[in-house]
């Protein structure tokens, strides 16, 4: 028995719109990591990364150059890195080399990012992860 044409068009029109549909989301994903300032909300020990100023270590990604710049909380970074969907690797950190009293906090923050390797978009934030395991948390800034 053959089955009708446009059924079968439907079926097809169905399909291409769910792959269309499917293959958007890490558009948007990107979309939203590039549009915002992160600013950190927390390391992967639970605590709050102090800053020696007012301003929270924070991070602000160029999708096209494939760089991001920053905060570490003590003085401005910048550096590079690969998105590959929901993998992300950072490149090399640079920045500017101001003495802060309390440097620790800046030394875990940096040294934290080069630990992640993959990321996800969850409640507005942004999660960073090694593996499974979160590694940094943080929220747009405000």
């Amino acid at each position: 028995m053959k089955i009708p044409l446009l059924p079968r068009l439907q079926k097809g029109f169905f399909l291409i719109g769910l792959l269309f549909v499917l293959s958007a989301c890490p558009d948007k994903n990107r979309k939203a990591l590039e549009e915002t300032i992160w600013e950190l909300e927390e390391t992967a020990l639970g605590g709050k990364v102090k800053s020696t100023t007012e301003r929270p270590p924070s991070l602000q990604f160029s999708l096209e150059e494939g760089r991001f710049t920053g905060f570490g909380g003590c003085n401005q970074i910048m550096g590079s890195f690969e998105l590959d969907k929901k993998k992300i690797r950072i490149g090399r950190i640079g920045g500017t080399k101001m003495n802060c009293p309390n440097m620790a906090d800046e030394n875990l923050f940096i040294s934290s990012l080069h630990q992640v390797n993959r990321f996800k978009l969850e409640e507005g934030k942004l999660i960073l992860l090694k593996d499974k395991s979160e590694v940094l948390v943080l929220s747009p800034q405000n």
